[in-house]
């Protein structure tokens, strides 16, 4: 393929298909690839690769999701960011990474989950520009919604819309590609939730919670209470003093993308001991069998919250009519302060100017077990939620 670079505009929900897919292409066609990868840690990429018959020996990744992934096993392919706030770092690990390669071939970034981390199209901008100056062809992926981002840095590429999944081949004949109308400047709107609207959705809360209750405790033979602690609308700042006082204990926690209408993050925490009670209990053992959080624990634990998230998903995108889906589940060993600070990052930094946080506690009071569920949904149009909500509740919004 010749050096030209390539903004990929695809449907939020293909766009793990489409990234996969086209890296997979290239690098089958041979030569060194590297993947700018904020979306799963690295190391879980790379297996993802292999077991799709990619030669990930000729893959290398720059790693910007390191900061809930800093227990992983290293690698010599994974260059990890130091400093998620500092873009320059990705220009560093790619000459980093080039060096070990001996020669790029080609570059493929998600600027979608980039702009999650950084809360500036003029960063983005920057780290783009200088992206153009290298050697090697290289892709961006983004969806048509972030028209801010595209106005202005559209007129560095080829841009090309993709409507099903992308193909190399395709790319090499753009002529018949479908070419995306002029991006608009999004309008900022304010607006708030009702009272009536909170209590709605405390209800779909109360609704989830009672499923993901009733499932797990079938699954787990005991009662397991999961009690909504709170449904709140906040400004970021003010989210962000409420827990600026985090504690540092290290928790052991499941963190997933909420994908769709409303995205979002979601994350289930337990203290380490609690974690090793909840997977005794899930295999029906006495407590206290399991002594350390070892493969068999991690993929119980990312079961358990796999299914107590469906129950919140289930209930709001049925109440709204709504396709939301979660992403493939992130399990860490963290400070807590640390994760709950990462998803606010993911949140403040999505270009939106309200966030949704709902709150629900975990309790097996039999086996003294606790654990916390938190889920921030940074919503791109509250006025749509508004609407949606009016719609049910057959009122005018």
């Amino acid at each position: 393929m010749s050096k030209k670079s390539f903004l990929l505009l695809v449907d939020s929900s293909s766009l793990d298909t489409n990234y996969r897919k086209l890296v997979g292409e290239l690098n089958n066609k041979g030569g060194n690839g590297l993947v700018v990868n904020f979306r799963y840690p690295s190391i879980k990429e790379k297996e993802k690769f292999q077991q799709s018959g990619v030669d990930v020996s000729r893959l290398f990744f720059i790693d910007g999701i390191s900061v809930l992934a800093d227990l992983m096993p290293k690698d010599s392919n994974i260059y990890s960011l130091i400093n998620l706030n500092d873009l320059e770092g990705i220009n560093q690990g790619i000459t980093t990474m080039t060096v070990k390669a001996g020669k790029l071939d080609f570059l493929v970034i998600d600027i979608l989950d980039a702009l999650q981390f950084y809360n500036s199209i003029e960063k983005i901008k920057g780290l783009i520009t200088k992206l153009s100056q290298n050697p090697f062809p290289f892709f961006v992926f983004t969806n048509k919604e972030n028209t801010g981002l595209l106005n202005q840095i559209s007129p560095l590429f080829e841009v090309v819309c993709f409507e099903g999944t992308v193909s190399v081949d395709q790319l090499e004949n753009l002529e018949s590609m479908p070419k995306p109308q002029t991006a608009t400047a999004p309008v900022q709107e304010e607006v708030t939730l009702s009272r009536m609207e909170l209590d709605a959705l405390q209800e779909i809360g109360n609704i989830g919670s009672g499923n993901a209750s009733t499932t797990l405790g079938n699954v787990m033979n005991t009662k397991i209470a999961l009690d909504l602690t709170d449904v709140a609308l906040f400004e970021p700042d003010i989210f962000l003093k409420e827990y600026s006082q985090l504690d540092n204990i290290y928790v052991v926690s499941v963190f997933l993308r909420v994908l769709g209408y409303l995205p979002g993050s979601i994350v289930i925490m337990f203290k380490r001991e609690d974690a090793l009670k909840f997977v005794d209990l899930a295999q029906k053992k006495a407590l206290g069998t399991m002594k350390e959080i070892d493969a068999d624990s991690q993929e119980i634990l990312e079961t358990i919250c796999i299914q107590v998230t469906q129950g919140y998903i289930r209930a709001m995108s049925d109440f709204l009519d709504l396709n939301l889906s979660t992403a493939q589940p992130l399990f860490t060993t963290n400070k807590r302060k640390t994760i709950i600070d990462f998803m606010i990052h993911l949140i403040t930094a999505s270009l939106n100017n309200s966030m949704l946080a709902i709150n629900t506690n975990f309790n097996v009071e039999e086996h003294g077990i606790r654990g916390e569920f938190l889920l921030l949904f940074g919503i791109n149009s509250l006025k749509d939620l508004k609407n949606l909500i009016a719609k049910k509740l057959g009122v005018q919004s």
